[in-house]
């Protein structure tokens, strides 16, 4: 299938997993497949669901996510003596583009603690792609995978200012209270992370 068949009258290009598609004279840049995938339009437009290392909501599917994009300027502290930044400080920019996502929505950490609800770590994923290096300008995707009863999950994508992909991550996390214990998702942040969760078509939703 070409891409003039799938999409008449777009252009479409891809390149290691992604897919360029030009909208009304806008750029749209797309998930869709792997770099090692011959892809089919037709499935990326309804079924695709990559693995986490490939991660990012497929955002052709009808029940596309919103991104929240945050913009990170490497410092010399985080690289090593190789010029490039250490793997442990990716943790940091992740937990960094988290809050400016929470405080973009109006809620941020800070609140909840005050709130006493907490959201802590209690796994994480990293899939090192490229290295990024001293002043780079990174920009950190966050999304959310999960938002279930006490639990809420993120998807991460980092890439270069000229979309070279760095890093993919995921962050599983517990909402709990300031004594540890798990209390379930206030329903007023359910409603306000709803719109940047990543479902697939058979997934049957909802926070359980």
């Amino acid at each position: 299938m070409t891409s003039k068949e799938a999409w008449p009258g777009r252009r479409f290009t891809r390149s290691a997993g992604f897919a360029e598609l030009e909208v009304g004279g806008g750029i749209e840049v797309r998930r869709c497949g792997t770099a090692d995938l011959e892809v089919d339009l037709e499935v990326c437009a309804t079924t695709l669901v990559p693995p986490w290392q490939n991660s990012g909501p497929p955002l052709w599917s009808g029940m596309a996510a919103k991104i929240f994009r945050h913009q990170h300027r490497v410092s010399y502290a985080e690289c090593t003596v190789g010029n490039h930044v250490y793997y442990g400080r990716y943790l940091d920019l992740l937990e960094e583009a988290r809050g400016e996502f929470f405080r973009r929505l109006g809620t941020p950490f800070l609140l909840w603690q005050q709130q006493e609800t907490l959201f802590p770590v209690i796994e994480c994923r990293l899939c090192y792609k490229s290295p990024a290096r001293y002043d780079d300008l990174l920009i950190v995707e966050v999304w959310v995978t999960s938002l279930e009863k006490v639990r809420v999950n993120f998807g991460y994508r980092i890439v270069s200012e000229a979309q070279r992909e760095i890093l993919v991550a995921d962050t599983f996390h517990v909402c709990t209270g300031l004594n540890e214990k798990p209390k379930r998702l206030p329903p007023d942040l359910i409603a306000l992370l709803e719109p940047y969760v990543f479902r697939t078509s058979s997934d049957s939703g909802g926070q359980g």
